[in-house]
């Protein structure tokens, strides 16, 4: 872990939680009331990992595997942490 200024953190201890999400999906809105026009939009909720680690001394490791049903066209996909512990919270 680091700092606002890239500093390592070495005296944090706790409990990360990193999430993978799989590539944006366009949706679009139904439409279905008068003069709702359908309205095209992106969300990015599909979990391909969600997992729960240790932080000692500021640092975490983990691994995981890529189900096979992901998206398969070519796009970014989305990493996300939120680690807690020594009376702080990290993203």
């Amino acid at each position: 872990m680091e700092d606002f200024n890239g500093q390592p953190m070495s005296d944090v201890n706790g409990i990360l939680t990193p999430s993978i999400f799989d590539k944006i999906k366009l949706q679009n809105t139904l439409g279905q009331d008068m003069n709702s026009p359908e309205i095209d939009y992106e969300l990015q909720r599909n979990v391909i990992y969600k997992g729960k680690v240790s932080i000692v001394n500021g640092d975490f490791d983990f691994s995981f595997v890529v189900p096979k049903d992901i998206a398969l066209n070519y796009g970014a996909g989305k990493l996300s942490y939120y680690g807690y512990g020594n009376s702080i919270d990290a993203g």
